[in-house]
């Protein structure tokens, strides 16, 4: 028998209501002599969506896990862990996953934490949390929420996250089930590299620089995206990466029914797949469709996938992303 995890359920949450369309964003650089069709072309974007006033981290990552909760045909009660995902808190303490836990009303909890892997953190949460489970014998249930406020870090001078970054939240319930057959999470590989320590940062100077020095002009609290850094090796960290992860498990690429990247730059998804020679329609883009929802972006993939396409449990998928820094993960899914 096999302590297999799977994912039983899924659900996205996104303010669709408050859409910024393409024309609206492109104007906006104008106004600022900034051109950025270019840019919107090579990252595939055509929208994002920011939260109002009243929305938090946790009330995004809350209407996301009661979506996947209802797609699981589950209640809270029935999870033993909760984890949230992301980099853009609402709280450093209590942890996120306190917060969700109590907004949620959950009574049976064993372990509620929040991870930070940037925006690879949905896929090392899911990583993490499906090895726990399978070795933990009185733990059946998981909920992981990654959680993105876009809105609270970008600069409206800033091409990149002004024009991409979107607020959102994608849920997961992992379950743990004793079957004959070997399926769900099967293996794992990662890629750090600290060489790119200076890529980004947030806070821009970090949190001595305001909590001791008063350092608390607008620019020091906001997302710092470094000039100098180009993101022209991420093609070759995923192949990496994919290729190591296929060949310990005795696959090739086009073994693969699914690949489920971070939704950032649909360049860097096209170069990889290329590259992998995989046809492209082996891969789900929602980066159109949502913006750059950061580490619940490959979940938001998934989920547009579980609700298009006809899985059986034999199929196989990848997941892949790469965090600030940088850290890369990959995930082997079989259905």
């Amino acid at each position: 028998m096999y302590k297999n995890v799977v994912i039983s359920g899924t659900g996205i949450y996104y303010p669709k209501e408050n859409a910024m369309e393409y024309d609206k964003i492109v104007n906006h650089f104008k106004s600022l002599d900034i051109e950025v069709e270019g840019l919107l072309k090579h990252l595939g974007k055509k929208v994002r969506f920011i939260a109002d006033s009243s929305e938090t981290p946790i009330t995004l990552a809350h209407k996301a896990a009661v979506i996947a909760l209802n797609s699981a045909n589950l209640e809270i009660k029935d999870i033993d862990v909760i984890v949230v995902s992301t980099d853009t808190p609402e709280y450093n303490v209590p942890s996120n996953a306190i917060k969700l836990s109590k907004s949620l009303n959950a009574k049976e909890t064993n372990i509620a934490f929040d991870i930070n892997g940037n925006c690879a953190g949905g896929i090392i949460a899911m990583d993490q949390v499906s090895s726990y489970l399978k070795t933990r014998k009185h733990i059946k249930r998981a909920l992981i929420v990654g959680v993105f406020m876009g809105s609270h870090i970008h600069k409206e001078t800033d091409p990149i996250s002004y024009s991409i970054f979107s607020d959102g939240a994608g849920a997961v319930i992992l379950e743990k089930k004793e079957e004959n057959f070997e399926r769900g999470f099967i293996d794992s590989q990662y890629n750090s590299n600290s060489d790119y320590h200076n890529m980004n940062s947030f806070p821009k100077l970090g949190f001595t620089s305001i909590l001791k020095n008063n350092v608390k002009e607008d620019e020091n609290l906001k997302l710092y995206v470094n000039p100098e850094i180009q993101l022209s090796f991420v093609p070759d960290v995923w192949v990496e990466i994919i290729s190591t992860l296929l060949e310990r498990n005795n696959l090739t690429s086009g073994d693969i029914d699914m690949y489920f990247f971070s939704q950032f730059s649909l360049f860097d998804i096209t170069s990889t797949i290329d590259r992998l020679s995989v046809n492209h329609d082996k891969f789900i883009y929602t980066g159109d469709k949502y913006g750059y929802t950061g580490s619940s972006s490959p979940i938001f993939a998934l989920n547009h996938a579980l609700k298009e396409q006809d899985y059986n449990k034999y199929s196989t998928a990848v997941f892949c992303g790469i965090g600030a820094g940088y850290s890369s993960a990959s995930l082997l899914y079989k259905f």
